[in-house]
């Protein structure tokens, strides 16, 4: 993300992209001038939230109060569950409508494209289009490119009418038309849920998502399979013992993939990979407490770094 100093109040603006109808421009948000206008409530849920995913995407965040009817209690848990994704930064804003995305950091190197208020276009375009809370699309980098490989929708039935029976009925029609429109499984997350165990609700979305990334492992290994056109046997990864990634990298050898031909292990020289970059402080920070300032750890240290993140 952009950043240009405006000279006059020497606030740091992100520069960020802004859709107007088909075309596109770069254009300033004031995320100062944003906050000027927020409520005694809306500062105060700033100084809660801000805490979990920082200042600029928590102004962005709350500026969407009121659309779609999008309250604040809504607003406090969608920051809870992203906060599990790391470095959140706005990746678009469009102004009338307001629409927000915002990109984070995953597992495994992934990113995952935050869209609050996402609209699926119904089968009627006449028709308003359907409103989900929460998006979450999860991209996993293939290549150069990072390709979408799950969509997850949250919705947080905050607001009495939606457990009256006709409300209830009318959901679940709704949800499968989304379902069967964008391929958006959503989940539901009712206040009682939320505030017995909200851990358990971003344990649950997490563990989703490595299912997915399981998935797709699988598919690329069955694909080199036929590709190959020779059955061949997997071993784990002598390198990374199966754990796909270490330091916060994908394991040089297995490329993120768990395991390696059974044949092929003659060939892998472990004393090739003794060091990785240290993930904790990337080599510049010599207080680091986990490289203890040499700026690399030793592959046994990386494995067990890479487990306790699991």
């Amino acid at each position: 993300m952009l950043v240009q100093v405006n000279k006059r109040s020497r606030y740091l603006i992100p520069v960020i992209r802004y859709w107007s109808g088909s075309d596109s421009e770069v254009l300033s948000l004031n995320i100062d001038e944003i906050k000027s206008k927020f409520s005694n409530n809306q500062k105060k849920l700033l100084n809660r939230i801000e805490k979990l995913i920082g200042h600029d995407s928590s102004v962005a965040l709350i500026s969407l109060q009121g659309v779609e009817k999008t309250s604040q209690a809504e607003i406090e848990v969608i920051a809870n569950i992203i906060s599990q994704f790391s470095d959140i930064k706005i990746f678009s804003f469009k102004d009338k409508p307001r629409e927000i995305a915002f990109i984070g950091k995953a597992f495994k190197r992934h990113k995952v494209k935050i869209l609050p208020q996402y609209k699926v276009a119904k089968y009627n375009k006449n028709h308003q289009p359907w409103a989900i809370d929460l998006v979450l699309e999860l991209m996993r980098p293939i290549g150069d490119e990072f390709v979408k490989i799950a969509s997850l929708g949250v919705e947080y039935d905050g607001y009495p009418a939606h457990y009256v029976e006709s409300k209830i009925k009318s959901t679940y029609n709704r949800d499968t038309n989304i379902l069967a429109q964008s391929g958006i499984f959503s989940i539901r997350i009712s206040p009682e849920s939320w505030k017995n165990d909200p851990e358990n609700i971003k344990k649950s979305i997490k563990k989703y998502f490595e299912h997915k990334i399981k998935e797709i492992e699988t598919i690329q290994r069955k694909t080199l399979l036929v590709v190959d056109r020779k059955p061949r046997k997997y071993a784990e990864c002598p390198i990374c013992l199966g754990e796909r990634v270490l330091a916060n990298d994908f394991c040089p050898v297995c490329k993120g993939l768990g395991s390696v031909y059974a044949d092929q292990l003659v060939n892998i020289d472990e004393s090739e990979y003794i060091h990785f970059d240290c993930p904790d402080c990337k080599g510049k920070r010599a207080t680091c407490h986990l490289c203890h300032g040499n700026g690399y750890i030793d592959r046994e240290k990386a494995i067990e770094w890479q487990k306790s993140r699991v």
